[in-house]
């Protein structure tokens, strides 16, 4: 896991199309693990090569210390927190634009705030609440 973020941190500089795989606004634990393990488990079984998978904690850089849960987590795991990716570090929105942006949504079905304008993008949910959208029918990988 450790190699393959460390690996991540380098997909924004190709001109790869990216596939996102992100939490929910509160990056609780149950968001940051899903978020992590489904982008890594995509990374190792996508047959496709031009598009790279990057797992995103949906949080700014700067707030991730308050998820002491998660931080404590990753501690335990021994992931540096300075190989993940956060909301942040990319600019979703020019990817989107692009054309080079997939999505995944785990531990939420339903895009808010400043994301709802990349629902276009999205090809896959993974959640554990109430359906709060209509089913997706698009796959990319």
């Amino acid at each position: 896991m450790e190699e393959f973020l460390q690996e991540t941190k380098h997909f924004l500089e190709t001109d790869d199309k990216i596939h996102v795989v992100i939490g929910n606004e509160s990056c609780d634990l149950d968001s940051v693990v899903a978020a992590l393990t489904h982008g890594y488990f995509l990374h190792k079984t996508s047959s496709s090569s031009q598009t790279k998978c990057l797992p995103v904690l949906n949080t700014p850089k700067s707030q991730f210390h308050l998820r002491t849960d998660s931080k404590y987590l990753l501690s335990q795991t021994g992931i540096n927190p300075d190989h993940l990716t956060f909301k942040d570090d990319l600019d979703l929105q020019d990817l989107h634009l692009k054309g080079r942006l997939s999505l995944t949504l785990v531990d939420h079905n339903v895009l808010a705030g400043e994301h709802a304008s990349l629902e276009g993008s999205v090809v896959m949910v993974i959640d554990h609440h109430q359906l709060e959208r209509k089913p997706c029918d698009r796959s990319a990988l």
